[in-house]
């Protein structure tokens, strides 16, 4: 019985979106040198519209109100910055999220919409597309589509590249998470 994670919710991934968040100000306190956003009330608002039914968004919109970072542009070795600022809208589709090189040369990740959460996959049977492989075959034909509409431009090439600048940074934090449960320990 292998059953598909859940995307999760508008408001888990803004706590996610938080935690990450919480977790990049301490390695900022700890001398790394990056940002990452916030979550605005504009973004709140709309997400709070969209949860009571009264806002569907599109697609881009999508994307902006759940994009994560995943590795800030300053934790790049200078080759990989260099390819990114280069590639700059390159994606490719991974774990059921888009990841993608967004406009400041930071590796990005927004998680793939269920039809029912953007206004132009509503024709699109939830229950059909998990037990379908040709339906999702044309909802994946479909995204691409309107993500290549918003000058996104897939790239499977960039998969490898993709991956190791995300361990390599995911190593950083859980390196730093330790060192600093190693100092906070005092017994």
């Amino acid at each position: 019985m292998n059953e598909e994670p859940k995307m999760p919710s508008a408001e888990d991934q803004v706590k996610i979106d938080k935690s990450r968040r919480k977790a990049a100000k301490e390695l900022i306190d700890e001398g790394a040198e990056f940002t990452i956003g916030t979550v605005g009330t504009e973004v709140e608002e709309k997400l709070k519209k969209e949860k009571a039914g009264e806002w569907t968004p599109d697609i881009g919109s999508w994307i902006r109100l759940r994009k994560t970072i995943l590795c800030p542009v300053a934790e790049l070795n200078e080759a990989t910055a260099k390819m990114f600022k280069k590639s700059v809208g390159h994606y490719i589709i991974k774990y059921k999220e888009i990841w993608f090189v967004d406009k400041d040369g930071n590796l990005a990740s927004a998680p793939i919409p269920a039809p029912s959460e953007v206004g132009a996959f509503d024709t699109y049977d939830e229950y059909a597309l998990r037990t379908s492989e040709i339906m999702e075959h044309m909802f994946e034909r479909d995204l691409n589509k309107m993500l290549t509409d918003l000058a996104f431009v897939i790239d499977y090439q960039m998969i490898g590249v993709f991956s190791d600048v995300s361990r390599q940074h995911r190593e950083k934090i859980i390196e730093a998470e330790k060192r600093r449960a190693k100092d906070s320990f005092n017994f």
